[in-house]
């Protein structure tokens, strides 16, 4: 779990995952949402409880916008256990 405080509320999404985490999987395209480069997924509760996970162009959200929200880089996909 990843806790910001006083996030700056013109700050995307894209922009902190590459400039504050250093998570330089998630690449900057168009800036306007058309070419997909940035796309991460959202998971969160429904109504129901349980999970839904949408994609979403990170460059378009701004990062408060995913308060409360698990969000998964290409980092976070694949990859092998150590050892």
């Amino acid at each position: 779990e990843v806790v910001v405080k006083n996030p700056s509320p013109t700050i995307t999404l894209l922009a902190w995952l590459r400039e504050e985490r250093g998570l330089k999987g998630t690449h900057a395209g168009c800036q306007e949402g058309g070419c997909g480069i940035c796309t991460v997924t959202l998971t969160r509760m429904d109504e129901s409880g349980k999970s839904q996970t949408v994609p979403i162009n990170s460059c378009l959200r701004r990062l408060c916008g995913v308060d409360g929200l698990h969000v998964q880089t290409s980092e976070g996909i694949g990859g092998q256990p150590p050892g």
